[in-house]
Parts: structure tokens; C-alpha cells; sequence
């Protein structure tokens, strides 16, 4: 639905907006769980991209009605989720740090933007164009940077 909603997506040809979807989605999905794992975050805001804020809200009532302790500062890891393999430990270190490269929800929408109109080895018909929005929106991305960081 993100990409459907898009004016510079429907612009493009259906096919190269079935190639885009077939084969950047995956890279978004990707970034999502990075996000979710984020060191600083707490359960809450990790679990609301996944359940609505409106479900955590009950989760987190039901939750305190119970006398469950240290809500306020738990933080959900990969761990908890995935098994922990040693090998796996270089992977849950790079997650948590693309995890932290969106600050903001600003800064993730855009960095989906310049993912999702990655035209890097996809067979597409309007190649430039799909290059022209991914400049757009890095460009966009490169402006609110500078400017949430003056320099």
C-alpha cells in the first residue's frame, strides 16, 4: 500500500512497478526489522509499526493491570524473536546499526523512498525515470539532514 499511494509509482509502467515491487520490497522489509531493533527504542514504540498504536495501547493497559514490572524500560531484541547462533551475532550488530541511521520518522520515509526507487539491477523500461525519483528523494533526504543538523 506505501508504494501504491505514490504519484511518482504510478507513473511508471506496470511492469517496471511490478519489477520494483519484486525485487526492492524485500530491502524495505528488511530496513523495517532494522528499525524495530534500534537500541533506544522502547517495546512500545517497536511493537506499533507492527500491531497499531491503538493494540499496544491495550497491550500496555492489560499489561499494568497485571503489576507487570519494568515496562518502562524494556526494549525487545532480536534475541527475543530469532535464536541466538554465534554466528548470527555480526548480522544483530549490523541490524541495530542500520537500525539507528533513520532518527526519525521523517528521515525512515525518505530512506524507503531511496530504497524503494533503487533502480541498481532491475530490468526496467523507464530506467531514467525510476533514477530521476531515487535522486529526488535523496536529495530530499540530503535536505532534511542538513537542516535538522545545520550545517
Amino acid at each position: 500500500r506505501f508504494a501504491s499511494r505514490l504519484s511518482e509509482f504510478q507513473e511508471l509502467c506496470t511492469a517496471d512497478r511490478e519489477e520494483i515491487l519484486k525485487h526492492n520490497l524485500v530491502h524495505l522489509a528488511k530496513l523495517a526489522t532494522c528499525n524495530m531493533f534500534s537500541l533506544g527504542k522502547t517495546w512500545t514504540s517497536q511493537l506499533c509499526p507492527l500491531l497499531g498504536a491503538r493494540e499496544v495501547d491495550k497491550l500496555n493497559t492489560k499489561l499494568r493491570s497485571l503489576n507487570v514490572t519494568g515496562l518502562d524500560s524494556l526494549h525487545l531484541t532480536y534475541n527475543m524473536f530469532f535464536s541466538n547462533h554465534q554466528q548470527e551475532v555480526p548480522l544483530i550488530e549490523l541490524m541495530i546499526i542500520i537500525g539507528s541511521w533513520a532518527e526519525d520518522q521523517k528521515e525512515h520515509t525518505l530512506l524507503s523512498l531511496v530504497i524503494l526507487f533503487c533502480p541498481d539491477m532491475l530490468d526496467l523500461t523507464e530506467r531514467r525515470k525510476v533514477e530521476d525519483f531515487q535522486l529526488r528523494f535523496a536529495t530530499l533526504l540530503q535536505n532534511y539532514l542538513n537542516y535538522k543538523h545545520q550545517t
